[in-house]
């Protein structure tokens, strides 16, 4: 299924032997073991494509409608049509068979050049550069056609749209920030000669994931930077206190650091996200004209006042609210807390669990899976307090049980409220796997949002939030031709969203295509079927 891997080069040892140090040393991030391109179909993309006997599921609307052949040329829905209408120029043809036919999803909120291993071992670095080489492709594999990437390695990324540009690597559409515009010892707050001291020696070759400014020369100083290397939006991270097992306090920006970010942001004309995790973040950044948060407040519930002023303001919101179930973890108690023992978070604990331990990972590399199981046991020796002194770097899990004693509430009463919500993963954390909106998506389901609403928020809305929505995001007449087959309809089940059959960017095929039967007509047509 997957193209054999290129052999390791000296450059690229060096550029992964440091994006696997710095990853390894960002576990908060709050993202196979042969990468390479998904083998595609041969067909012919020099007229116009049918993708035939489709059900097509209309995100705004929330309905199915059924038995219409999608017109596809240059990469753009031409026209929409009753199953079996008569169109010329077609070079090629795809038989849908009744299957559910969807824009392509998107994830808003991930981080592709985290390998989603917590441990660092030199030994393993060739397994970090595949892994990261294979995030795309299972994001791809997974349904989503294009992903916000909220905070990299800049020169690791941008080797890998080339590469998902050429083709040499399956990948999605890629809209990015580039670093993280973080003062010095503000979140993500562990730096990767923290984990291996060839962090910083090589770090030439990846780029920094952080701005970590020290003074406000510095700062804007790298903010052109982001922006000269194609930055579209600003990260900033608001949090006061770090994620970090064993760690306390963390800087946070003074009102002069903040005033310029978001001066220069409208100099730009570029939008401004903020992690914000926590509640003092939260209340801080809506006093500026921030656009989206990224995460819930998971360490309060948020007031009304609040929710209204977002409401107001027309500031959005990318929830991750599974981040809260990945962090948590029975191991950092002897006993789970009272306030944690609630039918909720012990169902979430239980599907959590077992997706560690026979779910279906995709792609990801199974010696890396092994290490992340391995890592749990860490909470109980050396224990939360003495990680850090050990280099051992996990996300403190009492922060991932607050988050499901809040997030889902707060979320639920921000969408009542009119709030505009999109759908993301933060896949790059450890134990958190690229190609999971599906998990993203169920745990919304779970939490209480209907399965129309979820379709929405991980089409329509996403395309919103990232600045797409006049290319992405719908099923209509002049959009990219971004789209996803399912066997099942999404709105009735949101699981039926866990397996697409055929994936399509820019209306070529890109996932999926091995399963295709082909016949060639007397014309010299493919028409390929499921």
């Amino acid at each position: 299924m997957y193209d054999e891997m290129q052999p390791l080069n000296r450059r690229d040892f060096l550029k992964l032997s440091a994006t696997a140090a710095a990853a390894a040393a960002i576990p908060g991030f709050a993202g196979c073991a042969s990468p390479g391109a998904l083998r595609a179909p041969d067909i012919d993309y020099s007229g116009r494509l049918i993708l035939g006997n489709c059900n097509v599921v209309d995100v705004i609307g929330g309905r199915v409608i059924r038995d219409r052949d999608i017109v596809i040329e240059k990469g753009r829905i031409i026209s929409i049509a009753p199953s079996g209408a008569t169109v010329d120029g077609v070079r090629g043809t795809i038989d849908a068979r009744g299957a559910f036919l969807l824009p392509g999803l998107i994830d808003a909120h991930c981080h592709l050049t985290i390998q989603s291993c917590a441990a660092f071992r030199l030994l393993d670095v060739s397994k970090y550069v595949r892994q990261i080489k294979t995030n795309g492709m299972m994001q791809v594999a997974a349904g989503v056609t294009t992903v916000r990437d909220t905070g990299g390695f800049p020169k690791m990324l941008h080797d890998l749209v080339r590469d998902y540009e050429k083709g040499s690597l399956t990948g999605p559409r890629v809209v990015y920030c580039n670093a993280i515009a973080n003062i010095d010892g503000g979140h993500p707050d562990i730096k990767s000669s923290d984990v291996s001291a060839m962090g910083p020696i090589t770090m030439a070759f990846t780029g920094s994931m952080t701005l970590d400014f020290t003074d406000r020369r510095d700062l804007m100083k790298k903010l052109a930077e982001n922006v000269e290397h194609g930055a579209s939006f600003v990260k900033i991270s608001m949090d006061n206190r770090s994620l970090i097992c064993g760690r306390g306090a963390i800087a946070v920006y003074d009102d002069d650091d903040l005033k310029a970010i978001f001066d220069f942001a409208e100099k730009k004309g570029m939008p401004v996200a903020a992690h914000t995790l926590m509640h003092y973040g939260m209340k801080r950044v809506l006093n500026y004209p921030i656009n989206s948060l990224e995460h819930i407040t998971g360490d309060a519930d948020v007031a009304d006042g609040e929710i209204d002023l977002m409401r107001k303001k027309g500031v959005v919101i990318v929830p991750t609210l599974q981040i809260g179930h990945n962090f948590a973890f029975r191991e950092r108690y002897a006993g789970l807390p009272e306030r944690y023992a609630t039918p909720f978070i012990e169902n979430e604990l239980r599907i959590k669990y077992d997706y560690l331990s026979r779910g279906n990972h995709g792609a990801y590399d199974p010696h890396l899976h092994r290490l992340n199981m391995e890592s749990i046991g860490w909470f109980r020796d050396p224990g939360c307090e003495e990680m850090p002194n050990q280099k051992k770097y996990m996300t403190d899990p009492e922060i991932g049980f607050e988050y499901l004693v809040h997030g889902p509430s707060n979320a639920r009463r921000m969408k009542d409220a009119g709030v505009l919500m999109g759908c993301g993963t933060d896949s790059g954390v450890p134990c958190h796997y690229h190609g999971s909106l599906w998990r993203e998506m169920e745990f919304m389901s779970r939490a209480g949002f209907s399965s129309r609403e979820i379709v929405r928020m991980a089409t329509a809305d996403n395309a919103a939030i990232i600045g797409m929505k006049d290319s992405i995001g719908r099923i209509e007449e002049g959009m990219r031709a971004d789209l996803a087959l399912f066997r099942e309809d999404p709105l009735m089940k949101i699981e039926a969203l866990r397996d697409p059959l055929l994936v399509l960017i820019d209306g070529r095929v890109k996932a999926g295509g091995d399963a295709l039967r082909h016949r060639d007509d007397a014309a010299g047509v493919g028409h390929y079927a499921l």
